[in-house]
């Protein structure tokens, strides 16, 4: 057990806050806080009494709850490794958890799902155990729109972000040059990819753009001053090597993008581009940047949106399926040259069976996903696939003049529901990003050293398996000191504070639970 010591004026200068030291109450030796992973908050009971460490205090990564999806990452990884170490490709000081088996070797990996109180948005974990400890390696944001959600989102993911910090272990490369990090970040994303496949997810969209500049944070705070911050092209050639092992497993079987999808005309023109056709995602630039356009339009016109619609000509309406212009053409106009720049350079299409016809089909089609009943498909023209619903005639015309006799089948090996039984793992603490973000800023859970990025992981595990310790009310013990160590200390906890109130008001504002009384709210507050 250690005790710690708040410095104050009688201290040298690195007994600072950032630097706290604690003293072993046995060997009466002096270490700093971070090196030696205290956990204040574990040590303390309600009265503010050192205490031994409860096990939830010392529980790491591979005792935080399993789910169906961290199964199915592990046990993917875990036979990609296998396969690759029997092929030649050797790795040692490995160890994956797998079918409640260890794999024993020096170091370990363990895949962690924590999904948000709503469950539509989840954060997905990496940690590997670096000499002892667990250290948070790799975090992806996920977001999730199943089939009972209403369309455009329906049976859509979103993947919005990704973070690592380069501490993988070990430092190697495949003979083909890929480092073994990518190699493994690329297994959990196909991984992630195919067990929504599965569940009958039918479309993904990626958002592939790196940071501004060096120094922003995704998800992990403060990375490596030596890690490099990837520029846009080099994000996507690493996308694009992953999207083309998952084409060759047949997960992902069609990539298009934003502009491709929406704006690009078909050769009939019957497509029309609204903005109820764009999906819309948490945190997505979409709604500001329309916004934006909308109030520029706002401002420029005066009142007289005549002189404005002019703008549009009439190649335009027809691409985007339009009759006459209007503001919402003006908005999407602007809107598909800011796409075109690449914000979702990526939709993949995961599912096998669209309701899709040939572009110069002379009638429209739903384009949905057909998840029961009949279909119709042609044996010659691969994509040509209908639902019951769009299906009018046995016959089709090729792209190059030929008809086509249609073929029928049934469809029965797709999930109808996106649903899955599993587990339920809420913490506030991923509920969202951004806070998330501020929270570690807030208490210095930093990635930028390997020392820190043990002590950051370790506070954020424990917060994961203690997930009422941001809540809880405290008896704390006051403290009679003038010197600015102690009120910068006070200034934090009244800071951290107020961001567990604002969130609080946050989720009050927008629970569908309080608001139609069905059932209770979930939330801890």
């Amino acid at each position: 057990m250690f005790l710690d010591i708040i410095p104050d004026e009688n201290y040298p200068a690195e007994f600072s806050y950032r630097s706290r030291w604690v003293e072993c109450n046995k060997c009466e030796r002096w270490q700093h806080q971070i090196c030696a992973l205290y956990n204040k908050k574990a040590d303390l009971d309600c009265s503010g009494m050192h205490v031994p460490l409860p096990k939830a205090a010392n529980s790491g990564a591979k005792d935080f709850p399993r789910t169906v999806l961290t199964d199915h990452l592990e046990k993917r990884l875990f036979e990609r490794l296998n396969k690759r170490e029997k092929t030649g490709k050797k790795l040692k000081g490995m160890r994956i958890l797998m079918s409640n088996k260890l794999v024993l070797a020096a170091e370990s990996l363990s895949i962690r799902e924590v999904p948000s109180i709503d469950k539509q948005l989840k954060v997905i974990l990496l940690f590997q155990q670096i000499e002892g400890a667990d250290v948070c390696i790799f975090g992806m944001y996920v977001q999730e729109f199943g089939s009972e959600c209403g369309n455009p989102n329906q049976r859509c993911l979103c993947i919005s972000y990704l973070d690592s910090v380069k501490y993988f272990r070990p430092e190697r490369r495949t003979k083909s040059g890929e480092a073994i990090c990518t190699f493994v970040y690329h297994e959990i994303l196909i991984g992630y990819l195919d067990f929504c496949n599965k569940r009958g997810f039918s479309t993904c969209y990626i958002r592939a753009c790196a940071p501004s500049k060096k120094g922003d944070d995704y998800i992990l705070y403060c990375h490596p001053e030596e890690q490099k911050t990837p520029k846009n092209d080099k994000l996507r050639r690493c996308y694009l090597s992953m999207l083309k092992k998952a084409t060759e497993e047949n997960i992902v079987v069609g990539l298009t993008n934003i502009y491709d999808h929406f704006f690009l005309p078909t050769e009939k023109g019957n497509s029309k581009v609204t903005a109820f056709c764009l999906p819309h995602f948490e945190g997505d630039c979409w709604c500001g940047n329309a916004m934006e356009v909308a109030k520029t339009f706002e401002k420029e016109s005066v009142g007289d949106y005549e002189k404005l619609l002019k703008q549009v000509s009439n190649r335009t309406l027809k691409d985007m399926g339009h009759a006459k212009p209007s503001k919402e053409t003006l908005v999407m106009q602007s809107m598909s040259i800011l796409s075109s720049n690449g914000i979702y350079p990526f939709i993949l299409e995961l599912a096998k069976i669209y309701c899709l016809p040939w572009k110069t089909s002379s009638y429209m089609h739903c384009r949905e996903v057909i998840v029961s009943g009949k279909r119709w498909f042609c044996t010659e023209c691969k994509k040509f696939q209908e639902c019951e619903r769009c299906h009018s005639y046995d016959q089709h015309t090729s792209k190059n003049g030929e008809v086509h006799t249609l073929c029928q089948a049934v469809v029965d090996d797709i999930s109808s529901n996106t649903k899955h039984n599993d587990i339920v793992l809420e913490s506030r603490l991923f509920g969202n990003r951004d806070n998330f973000l501020i929270f570690c800023q807030k208490s210095q859970f930093q990635f930028d050293t390997l020392r820190r990025a043990k002590y950051s992981s370790m506070m954020i595990l424990y917060h994961l398996h203690n997930p009422n310790a941001m809540t809880q009310n405290e008896h704390r013990l006051t403290q009679n000191c003038s010197t600015q160590a102690c009120q910068y200390e006070n200034q934090e906890s009244n800071e951290e504070m107020m961001v567990k109130l604002l969130n609080v008001l946050k989720h009050a504002s927008q629970c569908h639970r309080r608001a139609s009384n069905a059932e209770p709210c979930s939330h801890p507050n």
